[in-house]
């Protein structure tokens, strides 16, 4: 994610979220709590639960994000522009 992006908040209905941080930084806010991460940072979002992402601007954020079970990704991925991994290798 470039810096200073913003994922609004949003919920995944009946998915769980983990986010695995590789590098750089940001916010999460989990209904009213916020927290910062940073690299080697994990973040759980339970399933229904209300989330926002704010990235630092400290450079790119990149993250491994898993879905249980999947199909948040492909929403998120048309709705922000982006291209899943394994579209953009080809």
């Amino acid at each position: 994610y470039a810096p200073g992006f913003e994922l609004p908040r949003h919920d995944h209905a009946g998915s769980s979220e983990i986010d695995f941080v590789l590098s750089g930084a940001g916010k999460v806010t989990l209904g009213r709590e916020s927290m910062g991460f940073g690299p080697e940072t994990a973040l759980y979002i339970p399933a229904d639960q209300p989330h926002a992402l704010h990235f630092g601007a400290g450079g790119p954020t990149t993250l491994v994000q898993i879905y249980a079970p999947a199909g948040p990704e492909q929403r998120a991925h048309a709705q922000n522009g982006l291209v899943p991994i394994r579209e953009a290798r080809r």
